[in-house]
């Protein structure tokens, strides 16, 4: 069997810093680039393996990191592509732990929290659950030492560190763009519901119309429904709030809800933009096949899911972790905004 210390003789280094490299942990002492590439072509060359079981035994932790949340959007998968990338870096690998629906419509987060502790992860990236969920997972978490990094649609806690898009700045970028091609008369299309980016993104809008010297009032919010599609109840709520409030912008909260109004102004032969300019939020893969093209703010999902893994592991290695990370956006101007006619 291929030891560390068959390697250390065979690249000329000590065995700490084999064990180091080999383990991931070589930024802790600046170990340079050149030390690294003639550990691994050392164990590349002798065919050396490392004992990850053992080495789990040892520490009580395994080399794997937890993605708890749903996996369902283009979106989600950037952001776990992201976190991938980090955790393959660090030569770790990732569980996706997807909440199962039972005959009563909850998720079974409860054996999602106990799984996590009696495989010993090395630390979870949790997306999108409930304060319930979170809660549930603090319990079992928490006293076992896995460390827990929140990223994208989530509040703050005080327990764990958090990662997400620069949301109120993202809507206040749209706002901006539309008073910059002449419109004054902004509605913001949401949810009725409310989440951590809906809450985030709501206060961009007021922000944003504020900074402007433009009115909010409850005439300034449109909703939509839950539904994937277009109902025939929300057609004849955008027919009504269309008719009764006459914007000339809409400025909505995800992509999707952009692209059910767009659906609508079709139907009802409503010219985008010549009549109404849209803008959405997300920059998911669809927003550049509709007619016209959205408009849209950009959330660089992979990126937030590489930084939410890249904390988690400074946590890991004992180093300290930014509580709040927040990554910018930008605004990406395509065919479905225009100028005031």
């Amino acid at each position: 069997m291929i030891t560390m210390k068959d390697i250390a003789k065979e690249a000329g280094v000590s065995r700490p810093t084999v064990s180091l490299v080999l383990n991931g942990r070589d930024s802790q002492i600046r170990i340079s680039p050149e030390t690294r590439d003639l550990v691994f072509k050392a164990a590349e060359k002798l065919g050396y393996r490392r004992n990850v079981l053992a080495t789990s035994v040892k520490t009580g932790k395994s080399n794997i990191i937890g993605f708890v949340g749903s996996i369902y959007g283009d979106y989600v998968m950037s952001a776990i592509q992201g976190i991938n990338n980090c955790v393959q870096d660090h030569n770790y690998l990732l569980k996706l732990m997807v909440p199962k629906l039972d005959g009563n419509n909850k998720f079974l987060i409860n054996k999602i929290a106990r799984q996590c502790v009696e495989q010993r992860l090395g630390g979870v990236v949790c997306r999108s659950l409930t304060e319930d969920q979170l809660e549930v997972l603090r319990s079992e978490l928490e006293p076992n030492n896995i460390p827990v990094v929140l990223v994208d649609n989530s509040y703050s806690h005080d327990w764990c560190s958090r990662v997400i898009s620069d949301d109120s700045t993202g809507i206040q970028l749209a706002v901006d763009h539309l008073v910059s091609l002449g419109h004054k008369k902004i509605t913001h299309l949401t949810l009725d519901y409310t989440t951590a980016f809906i809450s985030l993104r709501r206060e961009g809008y007021i922000k944003g119309m504020k900074k402007h010297g433009l009115p909010v009032s409850e005439d300034s919010f449109v909703y939509a429904g839950r539904e994937i599609y277009l109902t025939e109840k929300m057609y004849r709520n955008f027919d009504e709030y269309m008719e009764r409030v006459q914007p000339t912008g809409i400025v909505s909260v995800a992509d999707p809800l952009a692209m059910k109004f767009l659906q609508w102004a079709y139907r009802r032969n409503v010219k985008i933009p010549d009549e109404v300019s849209v803008v959405g939020y997300g920059n998911l893969d669809f927003s550049l096949l509709t007619s016209p093209a959205l408009t849209t703010v950009n959330q660089f999902f992979e990126k937030m899911g590489y930084v939410a893994a890249k904390n988690l592991f400074k946590i890991i290695e004992g180093g300290a972790s930014k509580k709040e990370i927040i990554v910018p956006v930008e605004l990406l101007v395509r065919e479905s905004t225009g100028k005031v006619k």
